[in-house]
């Protein structure tokens, strides 16, 4: 709990700072002119400056038209490439080993592929990405098969599926374009999967994302900085009808949009994971759910609505149980390995930065899945101890960080040895 104070005790100025540009988007719809922000206000007004951007930067033309679900496919691929030296292999597969054989049309087919380093079998991925009637809505990785250690000392392959639902708004080559969330939706999925398969450990419940709840989405969040990367977007992001590249400024415009409500978009998990701590501890029985709620957004500066349960919809207080708090350790712990390992410096080549992080990240990390204990695995694959200066530099904050504050994430990740 301390943590999450200190991290929204920082990310408050910024936080400010954006509801007072909403508010001012607002301005015009309100009786009385002057800047105002209500809770059912918020979605609206950030879409309305969202689009002001996008406008800004892409014109008439929707970046989605860069981002075809095949190019993203690519790009996937691109990055195994450039950062684990790992090749995609496309397998066929036979219509019993698929959950939607009658439905594997060219609309919604489902995908099998392999993932290869010098020629050897890694491990097998199921991608199955279309929209179709009564498909799981939310996204999802799935371990089918964990990897482990055989008797005879072979090693079990890991299977693993990506499930999306990317509605099929259909170029001229049958492939969905993709919104700059999805791409970031299927690359944070991947990261997932990634890991499943990179690990080697020897038992099957220490495979893979098998590990503390605490670590689990590092690799999934780190994904989602390639799609921002312009080293990595220049690559594969291409237009579906001309092949044009994406231009910088397209670049620039989703960096910005990216990063817009950044400090919003934070501590709205920063307040989930407080209920979710609050609702799990020796007080859950004696208190209101949705008034607690409301209470932690008031603290937190967030306009609410009192006739609103905005609470209920939040399904992971059931499925992590007072683990959600690690979904912001994650975002927090993968914003300094990327920065420590994937950012280089101006006279390195982009491909040896690349390299050589990934390099790192494997050794380090995601081969051990959960046979390391979480501060263990930190204390080798971050050079420094763990901190708030590359989440609070994303989002646009100083990143001042005295011997108090350090103390507080020390006692929250554990000292690395």
């Amino acid at each position: 709990h301390d943590f999450l104070a200190l991290l929204a005790r920082k990310v408050r100025p910024r936080l400010e700072m954006e509801l007072s540009l909403l508010a001012h988007a607002n301005r015009g719809n309100t009786s009385t002119g002057n800047p105002q922000l209500h809770a059912w206000d918020v979605a609206y007004c950030r879409r309305k400056v969202e689009e002001q951007t996008r406008n800004r930067y892409f014109g008439v033309e929707h970046y989605s038209s860069y981002f075809s679900l095949q190019s993203c496919l690519n790009g996937l691929k691109l990055v195994l490439g450039k950062v684990f030296s790992i090749d995609v292999i496309d397998i066929s597969s036979s219509p019993t080993e698929l959950w939607n054989p009658k439905g594997n049309t060219r609309y919604s087919r489902i995908k099998k592929i392999a993932l290869s380093k010098a020629d050897e079998i890694l491990g097998y991925i199921y991608l199955d990405l279309h929209h179709r009637p009564g498909k799981l809505g939310s996204p999802a990785q799935f371990t089918l098969r964990s990897g482990r250690q055989l008797p005879e000392g072979s090693y079990q392959k890991p299977v693993v599926a990506v499930v999306c639902s990317f509605a099929n708004q259909l170029s001229p080559l049958d492939s969905p374009l993709l919104t700059h969330s999805d791409l970031r939706t299927l690359f944070h999925e991947f990261g997932h999967a990634v890991h499943s398969v990179l690990s080697k450990s020897r038992y099957q419940n220490l495979s893979g994302t098998r590990l503390p709840v605490d670590l689990v989405e590092i690799p999934s969040h780190l994904f989602e900085y390639f799609t921002v990367d312009p080293s990595i977007l220049k690559d594969f992001a291409t237009h579906y009808r001309t092949g044009q590249t994406i231009p910088d400024d397209c670049i620039e415009g989703l960096q910005t949009m990216n990063s817009q409500f950044a400090a919003l978009d934070l501590n709205k998990q920063i307040c989930f994971a407080m209920l979710d701590l609050r609702l799990h501890s020796d007080r859950a029985c004696t208190e209101d759910v949705l008034g607690t709620y409301r209470s932690i957004l008031s603290e937190h500066g967030v306009p609410q609505c009192e006739d609103v349960a905005e609470a209920t919809s939040f399904s992971h207080m059931y499925t992590y149980g007072a683990g959600y708090y690690s979904y912001v350790y994650a975002k927090v712990l993968a914003s300094q390995l990327w920065n420590e390992n994937f950012i280089g410096n101006p006279d390195e080549k982009r491909e040896k930065t690349l390299k050589d992080g990934g390099e790192r990240l494997w050794k380090n990390f995601l081969r051990f899945g959960g046979a390391r204990f979480p501060v263990d695995l930190l204390g080798v694959v971050l050079q420094e101890p763990p901190n708030l200066r590359g989440i609070l530099k994303e989002i646009g904050i100083g990143s001042e960080h005295n011997s108090t504050d350090q103390k507080i994430v020390d006692t929250a990740f554990g000292k690395p040895k």
